[in-house]
């Protein structure tokens, strides 16, 4: 093995050779994360960090881990190329980015200075530095006037007292449970570019509060006897909920969506988990059933949630087929360029594949 001499605080050295390849592979990095691929761009940066581990290589796999969503492997790379260069503009800039979706607005705020005090002229940075600046403010107003009866949002609705307007020309929502017509005219309705009214759509959250609720924090599904019995799985919810509706609309989403079972077991068989793995061994099922579910996913304690993996076949099995990824959102944020698919198991429980492709959004406005 070539041995590398490694002097604290700078680029670490290497042959002219060694150089060479790493520099190679960083530029396939580059190239890669140009091209929205952004596993490839990972693999090319790990590669030259192998080689030479610089604080440019880890500030790239920041980058690229940042667009994958994968924010904390992001704050790992970006923290461990300020040790390398403390000098590195871009590793304090890529680290604020990582931590700012977190909600670690502190920790981004201070880097935002950094790189706004290394670099007065950076409109972006300083057009984050203020962004930071403003949510912390909110925060801090949000908490202050917070009592701690707070009432749920849902117990704060009267849908009954919400009037349709009589220029709303969308379907509406029937007393009794609706009909497949009912969902086949608001699918049309919705293909049209249109929207359900406001009223309907908070009945149906509260709605589906009231379902959730009745379930447990782990959901036991017997398939039956019968040999056409299945279950879908698909892996992913996103929406632009607040962009066509409201913050009471996107919080009630919310409010409903910490009443989602965390896992399924089907035929006590297969587990189906909603935030991903534990982080430890020896989980039981009794052990889900204890959590309590009702909140935000944590970032640490009971419950591991890991990020959603982008897969570019829309699903990977993964350790000797035990461990399947699926992934059912296509062409994630409109630039991935992935297939989505979800999973049907049947009474041998073996998983049958679908995979599907984007179709033109017809919902933003």
């Amino acid at each position: 093995m070539e041995k590398v001499n490694v002097q604290l605080g700078a680029a670490h050295q290497g042959s002219e050779a060694t150089l060479s390849r790493a520099e190679d592979f960083k530029e396939k990095g580059n190239d890669a994360l140009k091209a929205f691929k952004f596993p490839l761009a990972v693999e090319m940066y790990t590669t030259a960090i192998s080689l030479i581990p610089t604080a440019i290589y880890y500030s790239n796999r920041a980058a690229a881990h940042i667009k994958m969503e994968s924010y904390g492997l992001a704050l790992e790379d970006a923290s461990e190329s300020i040790k390398i260069d403390p000098s590195y503009i871009k590793a304090y800039y890529r680290r604020a980015s990582a931590n700012l979706p977190l909600g670690h607005l502190k920790d981004a705020l201070r880097d935002y200075r950094t790189v706004v005090k290394m670099k007065p002229t950076s409109a972006e940075a300083k057009s984050k530095m203020k962004l930071c600046e403003q949510l912390i403010r909110q925060a801090a107003f949000a908490e202050a006037i917070q009592s701690e009866r707070h009432r749920p949002l849902s117990e704060t609705i009267d849908v009954s007292a919400m009037v349709v307007d009589s220029s709303y020309d969308g379907p509406h929502l029937p007393e009794t449970p609706p009909s497949t017509e009912f969902i086949t005219d608001v699918l049309d309705h919705f293909k049209r570019g249109k929207l359900l009214h406001r009223k309907y759509v908070l009945q149906i959250l509260l709605s589906m509060k009231s379902m959730l609720q009745a379930l447990p924090s782990l959901l036991r599904i017997p398939l039956g006897s019968d040999a056409q019995a299945h279950i879908t799985v698909c892996g992913d919810t996103h929406g632009e909920v607040k962009h066509k509706y409201d913050d009471v609309v996107m919080n009630l989403f919310s409010e409903v969506f910490n009443w989602l079972p965390l896992a399924a077991c089907i035929e006590s068989k297969v587990l189906v988990v909603h935030g991903g793995l534990f982080h430890q061994d020896n989980v039981t099922l009794a052990d889900i059933e204890k959590i309590d579910r009702n909140r935000e996913p944590p970032e640490s304690g009971t419950l591991l949630v890991r990020s959603h993996e982008v897969k570019d076949e829309g699903y990977l099995v993964e350790h000797d087929e035990k461990c399947i990824t699926v992934f059912s959102a296509p062409n994630y944020c409109d630039q991935m360029g992935n297939k989505g698919a979800y999973i049907r198991f049947y009474r041998d429980l073996k998983p049958r594949f679908t995979q599907f492709t984007a179709v033109v959004c017809h919902y933003f406005l």
